[in-house]
């Protein structure tokens, strides 16, 4: 591991444009506040998107030039936080609304019923502006690893998703009905039926959840926490409605529940003032639970025939939730669990390793953070599945892992389709981690950088730049005959690195098929060349002019300090002292 000190600009740094040091409050707020919109390396979803910060600061410079400023990345700090808050609005909602529904009483008093009002009216009314604000989000698309930002395409992807259940879900319908002088209980009952579309985003709960910073966890146990939640709020919600519904139907009776009704039966009938709520709901969760898990028919016969086909509809979903988790739990057994468990075998085994040899904790951790990244958390034998290929369908899975670097290599995009096929077929895939030497004098390879970040030194001192996503370097040394000075010393990572490297004997092989190759690696070469050249001088002259007060303004030095305007000390004070 080599320790690089940088000398050039963070590349992490914000693509708006600075502030003069004494701008207003209001001027700095407005510019925080956009940069809170903008994709940021501490919301979870980043590292899925933009593995590298090349990647991360060129989406802020899309974002920034594309998009309006009232667009949220869905990668930004502000949608990390708003979802977390979202998941638990959500929870609390699936959990108080049929309740409230099925167990509100009127005998509550008034202090606890304003309080419960107080915080209704306030969920939903950031519900209201959560749907706003979904309008206002980008949409991340997994499949094709990209993100959507065009405010006509969001809004699309959200009125054919989860619009309509956001919309019935915050209408303070309960308020609207007695408006119009209908009675309260109905209003709680219509209330209860719309509250249903509200349940198809408990998925998208539980997924924010898994963003918190407590919730870690593998893929099997988010799986098995996501059966046991959906298992839970299913039973929760079948408690509140087989309650509501006998309700309902002594609306039709002049307000009499039936006699042959099961509440009659277990005595908890709404008209009875000595049975508290707990106890209605305890009975009414035993009674669903059994149902629901074919436990029995539960503690008291059902003989009316409305709450028959009630409950024969609660067995039936019952029966399919339970093969849905029975068919979820085989399938991680079966496929996934063989990998997780390979992967947790061979953790073991370099943990194991580690100890006996006595390594430090810094050479522990590099070795689980590039096991980590290399396998996924899916351990598998890559080089056998490879081998087993036929070369068409082998060359088709090399071309399509090199997707993303044939995409941004300006390069590649000279060659022909059967020079680029020649060259991807001879690159070979490492990792690098922080710290790691990649090239160094001694060493001819060309090297293509998927993403991550390398810092290049010449042998003369001067640090040529940062490759980054896209950027290759090696060029120089390989084809054009140069002064030692001019030539790479070393090459560091400076962050987790994927770079593709091509050894010069695959080259010179290419290079006999394809002489196409050759004129255009070496043009690209003497590009390079005279860059280093044009850079090595600028660098030598801003050395000199770096004390410059002009050169430190036109990079930034100046603009934006801490600094506050100048106190002045009243002359009496003056006199004193």
């Amino acid at each position: 591991m080599s320790r690089h000190d940088c000398i050039l600009q963070n590349t992490l740094a914000s693509p708006l444009p600075k502030l003069p040091p004494r701008s207003s409050k209001f001027r700095k707020w407005t510019r925080n506040i956009r940069e809170y919109f903008m994709v940021s390396e501490e919301n979870t979803d980043t590292k899925f998107f933009f593995r590298s910060k090349a990647s991360i600061r060129a989406e802020k410079q899309r974002q920034f030039r594309q998009c309006k400023p009232y667009i949220i990345h869905p990668c930004s700090k502000f949608r990390w936080q708003h979802e977390i808050l979202m998941s638990v609005l959500w929870f609390s909602q699936l959990l108080k609304n049929p309740f409230a529904a099925a167990f509100y009483s009127h005998t509550l008093d008034g202090f606890t019923k304003s309080c419960w009002k107080i915080v209704d009216v306030t969920v939903d009314t950031y519900l209201c502006v959560n749907v706003l604000i979904c309008f206002l989000t980008g949409v991340p698309k997994k499949q094709t690893n990209e993100v959507i930002l065009e405010p006509k395409k969001i809004a699309k992807h959200y009125l054919s998703t989860y619009f309509i259940c956001d919309l019935f879900g915050v209408l303070p319908i309960n308020y609207l009905l007695h408006l119009l002088d209908y009675e309260y209980h109905f209003s709680t009952y219509i209330l209860a039926c719309c509250c249903l579309l509200q349940f198809i985003r408990l998925k998208t709960a539980i997924q924010y959840f898994r963003k918190t910073r407590l919730f870690r966890c593998t893929q099997n146990a988010y799986r098995i926490f996501s059966l046991a939640v959906t298992a839970l709020f299913i039973v929760h919600w079948s408690a509140c409605y087989i309650y509501i519904i006998p309700k309902l139907l002594s609306e039709s009776n002049g307000g009499i529940l039936f006699n042959d009704s099961w509440l009659n039966t277990a005595k908890i009938q709404p008209m009875l003032t000595n049975v508290t709520i707990s106890h209605r709901y305890i009975q009414c969760f035993l009674t669903a639970f059994c149902h629901i898990f074919a436990a029995g028919d539960g503690q008291y016969p059902i003989i009316n025939w409305i709450e028959c086909y009630m409950f024969s509809a609660i067995m039936i979903g019952g029966f399919v939730l339970y093969c849905y988790i029975i068919a979820t739990v085989l399938e991680m057994l079966v496929s996934n669990g063989i990998f997780d468990l390979k992967y947790d075998e061979l953790m073991n085994r370099i943990k194991k390793y580690t100890e006996r040899n006595n390594l430090s904790t810094t050479v522990q951790k590099r070795l689980k953070l590039y096991y980590k990244h290399q396998y996924q958390r899916h351990y598998f034998k890559e080089r056998i599945i490879f081998n087993s290929l036929s070369e068409h369908l082998r060359d088709e899975i090399i071309l399509h892992d090199c997707k993303r670097l044939v995409e941004k290599s300006m390069l590649f995009k000279r060659l022909s389709k059967k020079s680029l096929g020649l060259i991807i077929s001879c690159l070979k895939r490492e990792i690098f981690l922080p710290g790691d030497v990649i090239l160094n004098k001694d060493k001819k390879s060309i090297y293509f950088v998927s993403y991550g970040n390398v810092a290049v030194t010449l042998s003369s001192g001067h640090e040529y730049g940062h490759c980054e996503d896209g950027d290759c370097f090696g060029f120089v040394s390989v084809f054009v005959g140069v002064a030692e000075d001019m030539k790479i010393d070393l090459a560091v990572a400076l962050e987790l690195s994927e770079l593709y490297s091509l050894d010069k004997k695959d080259l010179d092989r290419c290079i006999i098929h394809d002489e196409q190759i050759y004129y255009h690696f070496y043009q690209y070469a003497k590009e390079r060349y005279y860059t280093i050249l044009r850079r090595v001088e600028s660098t030598r002259d801003c050395e000199l002019d770096h004390a410059d007060v002009l050169y430190q303004l036109r990079n930034g030095q100046i603009l934006e300090h801490n600094s506050c305007k100048r106190k002045y000390i009243d002359t009496k004070e003056v006199n004193i002292l």
